[in-house]
């Protein structure tokens, strides 16, 4: 069946329920719904209730935090002591760390994972662990713009080769979500800007794309990487607004898969911090690892902590703010991801920014994935060079009743659109009998 070249129409209604995809974990058989809820736990070896760690016996069903920043050595031979492992300093090592960065791991089907300061701070070191001189480093022109600058300043600087593959070339709609489809490699439009020339070192996916949620093939892109880039070109997927509830990169091909961890892993707006998680172990993995002792750009331990206790609550959040972004979009017709959707409203700028004043319940606020439901006029954010339309507002639907969220935003966007029809009718008065 082939799909639709223009939105469906008004009378589709597609079912409000939200059914999760299933969350099995390699690790004995254990849902990722128990690893996440236990933070851990036997279900990954980790100690916890009753057992022991690094001296903690007190049977605290919530992990401890270690915010000490160097460790006790062997008085008689100097060395480190062995506990669950080596442990030196705490910039390269830190219980705290480990035991969040395990749980991480563990959701993204990964050998490893590591903590960063920020999603920056990770996607810093992802840059510095790939490319040198003389290579080329593959990003998509629609991402979160931060990203896509930083790599524009950091090539020009260290002469790489900053190379743009155009996501919007196979634009369609799905007959049956309501979702705004994008495969970036089906016209070949990735595989041409890797190129032939083996300099290809990264190869950067972020899916759905911020903030307008095209979608890119992960699969494909792998298959792309792995024939066209160089030997040891990676593919990173920045997978902060799919959650590994949602979607597992590395399942699909991915070597790596980076977080913004400040957003759903998190989840309660009150954490900066990113996330690395690793497919297997490489030589550019112990580069990461090395850019992160040498930089100092690590969590600290009381973040750490935070974010573990956000974890906990993962699947149950998104799960539910999944569910309201689809009752929402039932209304706005516009497009959706997950937890996240935007939409564009007629008028432009000016519109698009008196519905912001319009809403008591979405706050205007930068970030996503937390409790509290935002909404953020992306392109007074980004300026006019970065490619998001003027009309376009971004939601990040939190844990409120997805009732009085519905009635909200449609009460900012009929008034919107009564004023509009004034307008078209010469300023006459009165309100559209019903909504158009």
């Amino acid at each position: 069946m082939s799909p639709p070249s223009s939105p469906p129409s008004s009378a589709y209604s597609p079912p409000i329920s939200y059914s999760p995809p299933p969350r099995l974990s390699p690790w004995r058989g254990v849902s990722v719904d128990t690893i996440l809820a236990q933070a851990g736990g036997d279900a990954l070896g980790l100690p916890h209730a009753a057992s022991t760690l690094l001296g903690d016996a007190t049977g605290s069903l919530v992990p401890p935090i270690f915010p000490s920043t160097t460790y006790a050595r062997d008085a008689e031979t100097y060395a480190p002591r062995v506990l669950p492992s080596q442990l030196v300093y705490s910039r390269p090592d830190n219980p705290t760390y480990a035991r969040c960065e395990r749980v991480l791991a563990a959701l993204d089907r990964g050998v490893d994972a590591m903590l960063f300061a920020s999603g920056m701070a990770a996607v810093s070191a992802v840059a510095h662990a790939t490319c040198a001189r003389g290579d080329r480093l593959v990003c998509p022109r629609r991402c979160y713009f931060a990203v896509r600058a930083f790599f524009q300043a950091h090539c020009e600087r260290f002469g790489i080769e900053f190379a743009l593959y155009d996501q919007a070339r196979s634009m369609h709609w799905s007959p049956y979500d309501r979702v705004r489809v994008v495969d970036a490699t089906a016209e070949g439009d990735l595989e041409r800007v890797i190129g032939e020339d083996k300099k290809t070192k990264l190869v950067w996916v972020e899916t759905p794309a911020n903030p307008t949620w095209e979608l890119t093939d992960i699969r494909r892109a792998a298959e792309a990487t792995r024939k066209f880039g160089a030997k040891d070109a990676a593919l990173v997927c920045d997978a902060t607004a799919l959650t590994p509830v949602v979607c597992r990169p590395i399942e699909y091909g991915a070597d790596f898969t980076l977080h913004s961890a400040t957003k759903y892993l998190n989840g309660h707006s009150d954490v900066v911090a990113g996330a690395v998680v690793a497919a297997r172990e490489s030589k550019v993995w112990d580069e990461m690892k090395r850019q992160r002792t040498m930089s100092g750009a690590v969590c600290s331990p009381f973040d750490a902590w935070l974010l573990l206790r956000g974890l906990r609550t993962l699947h149950v959040r998104v799960e539910r703010q999944c569910a309201t972004a689809l009752r929402c979009v039932l209304y706005t017709a516009n497009y959706l991801y997950g937890g996240m959707l935007s939409i564009r409203v007629k008028g432009g700028k000016d519109a698009a920014l008196r519905v912001v004043s319009r809403l008591r319940l979405w706050c205007p606020a930068t970030s996503l994935g937390g409790v509290e439901s935002l909404v953020e006029h992306r392109y007074t954010v980004e300026g006019p060079d970065s490619g998001v339309p003027d009309d376009l507002l971004r939601l990040s639907c939190g844990l409120e009743d997805a009732a009085d969220l519905y009635e909200d935003l449609r009460r900012a966007l009929d008034a919107e659109a009564d004023r509009e029809w004034v307008k078209e009718k010469g300023g006459g008065g009165g309100k559209r009998a019903k909504r158009e």
